[in-house]
């Protein structure tokens, strides 16, 4: 579903997504004055850690600035929530993405 929400996210914005790595697409552009980028995963959902901590290293982005985009089962559908920490609350490619950025540091 992440994927899915960054790819309407890039269309709208007309933020075209390139095959920039083998672990993930990219794109960057400008909203409002400001640049942004969006990337998707081209790993298994379960396995996104790696590519989240690829880009971070290929693109020179600080930790501080990524939003991770995921499906949560426990919300009831079109509801957001934001946070800025916590725990996977049980999703694996969460899961990942915190091991991985843990263990760049």
């Amino acid at each position: 579903m992440g994927a899915e929400v960054i790819e309407q996210f890039a269309a709208r914005h007309k933020i075209p997504l390139h095959p920039a790595h083998p672990l993930f697409a990219f794109g960057d552009g400008e909203i409002a004055h400001h640049t942004v980028a969006v990337a998707i995963p081209r790993t298994f959902m379960n396995d996104s850690g790696r590519a989240v901590a690829a880009l971070l290293a290929d693109q020179a982005r600080p930790l501080e600035t990524v939003v991770v985009v995921y499906d949560e089962m426990d919300l009831p559908l079109g509801r957001l929530r934001l946070r800025r920490s916590g725990h996977d609350g049980g999703h694996q490619g969460v899961r990942s993405i915190i091991t991985a950025l843990q263990a760049e540091q």
